[in-house]
């Protein structure tokens, strides 16, 4: 069996360990989910309209598996479409700057379509 990897949680005064891909600890995670709830714009502030729909379920139908497992040898359905470089920092909602992910490949970190 492979060995379970574990690091410290996010949150800065905690010493809680964590799986690897897992970001905070229980109880950290609901404070963070918390404090982006309250000081995150919102999804369409950050540019995610009906538009953005149109186009995330377009490519969703072209790209029902997640790239980055198939990138591993694996077939995982995927339910993301992950901008490769964030609006936020001059993407674009354009094929080339999209990848189709499922969830557990978003929670393991920077997917290799993205690298």
């Amino acid at each position: 069996p492979m060995p379970t990897l574990f690091k410290k949680c996010a949150h800065t005064q905690c010493n809680k360990r964590v799986l690897f891909g897992v970001t905070f600890c229980d109880e950290h995670r609901k404070e963070s989910i918390r404090y982006n709830s309250r000081y995150r714009a919102t999804a369409h502030d950050r540019g995610y309209d009906t538009q953005w729909s149109t186009i995330r379920d377009g490519y969703l139908s072209q790209h029902p598996l997640c790239e980055d497992c198939m990138q591993r040898g694996r077939t995982e359905a995927a339910s993301i479409v992950h901008h490769i470089k964030p609006l936020a920092q001059g993407g674009s909602s354009e094929d080339q700057n999209l990848a189709a992910l499922a969830i557990r490949a978003m929670q393991r970190g920077i997917p290799k379509v993205v690298v």
